[in-house]
């Protein structure tokens, strides 16, 4: 029975209870944020205009092919549609390249192009960032899967602005 009680902290809890009290305060603590941030994004601001870029790496020129002005694109994780195609543009994939003298340098790629898509959407803009149907957030720096109905990638967004009334 003593070795009981020098188990215990403060001779009611042991370790193991501890943890779970800290477990179930963090998960708390954890759903708490989540909610604030879910009412914050659903909140009563009405749909804007966004406008986005996105940048898809190392594409052959079929993939590039396959995205024209107008294009609709969609989330590919949910299928949501997110927006259509602006402007495209595309510029050759840097590839290091080993010289001679054992020496690297930057040179395009022949085979490979990088792609950048404007694409408009509608969705919320708060302080919290631009969310793409009042979902998805398009943060620069993130990634985003999208799909039209000829390419499926994976690309980084580059910025995300809400657009003006008087821009189009």
């Amino acid at each position: 029975m003593d070795r009981m009680k020098k188990s215990k902290l403060f001779g009611l809890f042991n370790i193991l209870d501890v943890a779970i009290i800290l477990f179930v305060i963090a998960a708390l603590a954890g759903m708490a944020a989540k909610t604030n941030l879910l009412s914050a994004v659903k909140s009563d601001v009405k749909d804007s205009a966004i406008e986005f870029k996105v940048k898809i790496y190392k594409i052959r020129d079929f993939s590039y092919n396959a995205v024209n002005i107008g294009d609709v694109i969609y989330d590919s994780e949910t299928g949501v549609e997110i927006g259509t195609v602006a402007d495209k543009k595309i510029e050759p994939n840097m590839t290091l390249i080993e010289n001679l003298n054992g020496t690297f340098s930057q040179q395009p790629s022949p085979e490979y192009y990088d792609m950048t898509l404007t694409v408009e959407g509608k969705g919320k803009c708060n302080e919290n960032g631009n969310f793409l149907n009042g979902f998805r957030l398009v943060a620069p720096g993130g990634t985003l899967g999208i799909n039209t109905q000829r390419l499926q990638t994976t690309s980084t967004v580059i910025s995300s602005a809400k657009m003006d009334k008087g821009s189009k």
